[in-house]
């Protein structure tokens, strides 16, 4: 299977230039889901699936204000690995069921990040910070988020919990709504998973990488949300993603 996957990537890195050529039309498709959008920059990038077949890709790079009532976009970036999946469907060498199993064999997905840059400063807070855009999928394999954030940086109250998470009263959470729902900003009061919680009167920023056990649905929009309880204590966030690795 491993000579199959090398043949199979080589012949495409061969003709890749011609499948650009026409995949353009596509191209359009893809970006006419976003009207309100500019035309995407693109750039090139070389990308190794997993037995180490290097295949140069062009990335479309988008930015869309997500969020209702946020004065900060956010940005979704289209990975390589969307691209690469594209060219090999597109390729026309393989059927269609058959590339799949190709794409799933070799651990080549979808992946499309949600992204907000913006520092926030909560006390006492349940505030909503990132907002995905609904999006129609088959499968998800992964959702990474990641993140920056610290708490007020002090508590005077039990001093020898301080650096532990024990007694921390800063974290962030997670929920899954429709698309309707967040647009008419509609109260949520249904189930959230935590995603972390910030160490108790921290020195610094800590950076979070986890993975989520999420189940979507088509249609629906995952939100993270910036909490604090009690007055003193304060939820300071740098910024946080969101990255779904999907079949469609």
């Amino acid at each position: 299977m491993n000579n199959f996957l090398s043949n199979f990537f080589n012949s495409l890195t061969n003709n890749q230039q011609a499948n650009q050529d026409s995949n353009q039309p596509n191209e359009q498709n893809e970006n006419s889901h976003h009207p309100e959008q500019p035309i995407p920059t693109a750039t090139t990038t070389t990308t190794h699936v997993p037995g180490g077949f290097p295949v140069a890709v062009r990335v479309n790079h988008r930015r869309v204000n997500l969020a209702p009532n946020e004065d900060t976009p956010q940005t979704i970036t289209f990975s390589a690995n969307d691209r690469l999946a594209k060219l090999i469907l597109l390729s026309n060498l393989l059927p269609t069921e058959l590339a799949e199993m190709v794409l799933d064999f070799a651990q080549v997905f979808k992946t499309v990040k949600f992204e907000r840059k913006a520092m926030y400063q909560g006390a006492n807070c349940d505030e909503r910070y990132l907002i995905t855009k609904p999006f129609n999928f088959k499968k998800i394999h992964r959702i990474r988020f990641r993140g920056e954030s610290k708490d007020q940086g002090w508590a005077t109250m039990n001093p020898e919990l301080n650096g532990t998470r024990q007694d921390s009263w800063t974290w962030a959470e997670v929920y899954v709504d429709s698309a309707e729902h967040v647009e008419r900003n509609v109260a949520y009061a249904g189930d959230r998973t935590r995603v972390y919680t910030n160490l108790r009167a921290g020195s610094g920023y800590e950076e979070h990488d986890i993975d989520l056990d999420i189940d979507l649905k088509r249609g629906q929009v995952l939100v993270l949300v910036i909490r604090a309880q009690f007055p003193g204590w304060k939820h300071i966030i740098k910024h946080a993603s969101m990255e779904f690795s999907f079949t469609d």
